[in-house]
């Protein structure tokens, strides 16, 4: 049997998974990163983006879409906190298309630079994001 991981995501409102892996990939603000067993300790800022959860054998990965967090290696855990963070399983792809439209709209309403604006490109990436998570089940 092979070495595994023990990986936790959690968000400030749950806890999305708590389970063992083979591996995680993560989305660092540098490009993508990858956590295998006996892995040096590490603390990260993590950026839009899909979390990858690989087992051993034909499992199929736990994917996750993430709005940027924070990830801690310590020995063979890899712990993953994100503000928001979703299972790929749970995205209505209708719903959040219809999303990505209406701040699409707004953003372009919206003075250029202001707080609002701002905040209206953050939904529509966290909104974008969870759409291609979803896209790679």
């Amino acid at each position: 049997m092979a070495r595994t991981l023990i990986v936790r995501i959690v968000t400030p409102e749950r806890e999305l998974f708590s389970g063992e892996g083979t591996m995680v990939v993560l989305p660092a603000l540098d490009g993508e990163i990858g956590i295998l067993p006996l892995h040096v300790p590490l603390v990260s800022a993590l950026t839009f983006g899909e979390v990858r959860v690989l087992f051993e054998g034909d499992r199929n990965p736990e994917r996750f879409a993430i709005s940027g967090g924070y990830v801690e290696v310590s020995r063979d855990v890899v712990t993953v906190l994100a503000a928001l963070a979703v299972p790929a399983s749970e995205v209505v792809v209708e719903d959040t298309e219809s999303l990505v439209e209406q701040l699409a709209e707004s953003l372009a309403e919206a003075e250029s630079g202001s707080a609002e604006a701002e905040r209206f490109e953050s939904d529509l990436e966290w909104a974008r994001t969870q759409l291609v998570v979803a896209g790679r089940q």
